[in-house]
């Protein structure tokens, strides 16, 4: 709410406002940290209720990218970064949000 109010004081124009959630990135906890794919999993289960719940996030448009690329193996994930299957994932789910 104060980040739109923000924007809008400053005469800028918000035409949308998106939050995008992160894959599982690392799954395998021997290929990367285990704290931020926790972190991550908790951040979008949190964004998830309150665009749902609360009227602060009431025009929050979410591009789940954690429910549409899930991450199984360790190829699908290099480290914290996605391999070309994870950004396709991240791309289709974006342009169901913005059609073109």
């Amino acid at each position: 709410h104060a980040f739109k109010e923000g924007v809008l004081a400053n005469g800028l124009f918000l035409e949308r406002l998106f939050w995008r959630t992160n894959p599982n990135c690392p799954a395998v906890l021997t290929e990367g940290s285990v704290v931020a794919n926790t972190l991550s999993g908790l951040f979008a289960e949190a964004v998830r209720r309150a665009i749902a719940e609360e009227a602060a996030w009431s025009e929050v448009s979410l591009v789940d990218w954690r429910k549409a690329c899930v991450i199984t193996s360790a190829k699908q994930c290099d480290k914290h970064h996605y391999t070309k299957d994870g950004y396709v994932a991240f791309l289709k789910t974006l342009q169901v949000m913005v059609p073109m």
